[in-house]
């Protein structure tokens, strides 16, 4: 295809793909850069911050509830800037941006057989109906952890395919085992992809004595093993530590919102309905589950898993979009973002299957050849609606206006009025931005602080965590400089009790928060 054309027509072919996706890199840029601050994005960032500038490890010096390894990503970043909202979500953005090129990469090779210009119209179209989608606009670019799991996992397919398709399959799975292992020392619910990687190892094509099915298991295992080593030796260091973080915080955060009364989404029969209703039924992400049930049951599952054409492919993404939604359910309660790790390998699958419709049914019946039409016109327009989300690209030339800076500008407010001590704070990213020293104990902002009282006194203690109950003797061996709240007003009560017992005197930030400030 692209070999084909001469130099000219290839220069013109990569200036368009470039300039394609420079564009797509504002886009998601300019969108991400005015999202409003998620309290999840606190754990994180606070986590990095304290590693970039204390040397302080997670699980061993203060409690984290995720795999550790946005943390040290962050922490690289932080040792360069001091914007660090900015500089976390310009990575995520990044990632996002990466995830996308690879959706356009995937889908030109699905399409390859097509004239060069329609496979790139297709392989574009595949990235702007992805980045239109709700799933993806709510989820991208946010300082959590769940753009880079996305990108490693879709680079572990890849490397994963071009075994099957390009030969020397073991080199091939043994990098595909480190980039899906570092996708779970991301997030955990990833792991779940292991078992479709392991089923595709068996269903492995053309393999020889060298490369047996049992060889190439055990290199695949090598690869997420080498990956996942750095946590499983904090895991040796800190066992206790590390379990409460990735499981037994996930079982407490349960209780706790069985006992405040919240019941959506806690069950199975409750996932379940929150997945139909808020997820696969809004109009957005019904553009895709709809489409790629159509091309499903349209292209015979069953006769094509016959060796044809990129089965191996195919069969790869089913499995993988069962078992990342699998993951997604795991956490409980389900919340909007949980469901969208399946979401690429969606778009992926719609575009498989719709490269395989055209190229083998030749003489599919018109009606059913009508109704696809319908489908994809349908997905265009949804799509070019979908670029909506984007109207606020006109913030790239006015930096001052970008929610990160403002954050920053609320920190360097906070640091210039703290003299001295540590800031009290359920939102530590406000005062580690403006340079301000926090309490490690409550670097995960709110989420230790409500589930604390679930734990028994010395439990707590050797966690590191702290309940209302410890607050007051806590407190008077480190009492803050100031005490910043108006983010968990329900939460927070203890805080602002503690501050006008002890004489301290609120003022007014610019963004409408109160900083309670030492009197001494």
């Amino acid at each position: 295809m692209l070999k084909d054309l001469q130099q000219p027509q290839k220069n013109i072919f990569i200036f368009i793909v470039v300039t394609f996706f420079f564009i797509v890199f504002l886009l998601l840029f300019s969108m991400t850069m005015q999202k409003k601050l998620d309290h999840d994005e606190h754990q994180f960032i606070a986590s990095g911050e304290l590693l970039a500038n204390k040397l302080l490890v997670p699980y061993k010096d203060y409690p984290h509830n995720h795999m550790p390894y946005l943390v040290f990503v962050y922490a690289s970043i932080f040792k360069f800037t001091d914007h660090i909202l900015l500089g976390a979500r310009i990575f995520n953005v990044v990632c996002a941006w990466l995830s996308l090129i690879l959706i356009f990469y995937i889908s030109f090779n699905f399409f390859r057989r097509h004239h060069y210009l329609i496979s790139f119209l297709i392989s574009a179209g595949s990235v702007i109906f992805l980045m239109t989608n709700p799933l993806f606009v709510y989820t991208s670019g946010i300082s959590w952890n769940h753009d880079l799991p996305i990108l490693f996992t879709l680079l572990a397919f890849v490397f994963h395919c071009h075994g099957a398709t390009l030969g020397k399959a073991r080199k091939w799975l043994f990098f595909s085992g480190i980039l899906l292992g570092l996708a779970i020392g991301t997030r955990l619910s990833f792991a779940t992809a292991i078992v479709p990687s392991f089923i595709m190892i068996v269903l492995y094509p053309n393999t020889t004595m060298s490369e047996s099915k049992l060889n190439l298991f055990l290199l695949f295992s090598l690869g997420v093993f080498l990956a996942l080593l750095p946590a499983l030796v904090m895991f040796v260091l800190t066992p206790e530590q590390f379990i409460f973080g990735n499981i037994e915080y996930a079982k407490l955060n349960t209780l706790y919102r069985q006992e405040s009364g919240y019941h959506q989404a806690m069950t199975i029969i409750s996932k379940l309905k929150y997945l139909t209703i808020k997820v696969v039924c809004k109009l957005g992400n019904l553009k895709i589950f709809f489409p790629y049930i159509f091309f499903f049951f349209s292209a015979n599952i069953i006769k094509h898993c016959v060796k044809t054409d990129n089965y191996f492919e195919d069969i790869f993404l089913l499995f993988l979009i069962l078992f990342l939604l699998v993951g997604s359910f795991a956490p409980t309660p389900s919340w909007y973002q949980y469901f969208y790790a399946p979401i690429p390998f969606l778009v992926l699958g719609i575009l498989f299957r719709a490269a395989y419709f055209y190229n083998q049914y030749k003489s599919t019946s018109p009606g059913l050849k009508l109704f696809s039409h319908i489908i994809i016109i349908f997905m265009i327009i949804v799509s070019i609606g979908g670029l909506s989300y984007y109207r606020h690209i006109y913030y790239l030339l006015s930096p001052n206006e970008w929610f990160t800076n403002k954050v920053h500008k609320i920190g360097v407010e906070i640091k210039t009025a703290v003299e001295k001590g540590k800031v009290l704070t359920f939102a530590p990213i406000f005062p580690l931005e403006g340079g301000a020293e926090i309490y490690e104990e409550f670097v995960n902002g709110p989420f230790e602080w409500r589930t604390a009282s679930l734990l028994p006194k010395n439990k707590r203690k050797e966690l590191g965590v702290i309940s209302e109950d410890d607050l007051n003797d806590f407190l008077r061996k480190q009492p803050p400089g100031a005490i910043l709240v108006g983010f968990e007003e329900d939460l927070e009560k203890s805080l602002v009790t503690y501050a006008k017992e002890n004489g301290y005197k609120a003022s007014e930030l610019s963004n409408g928060k109160t900083l309670w400030l030492s009197p001494y």
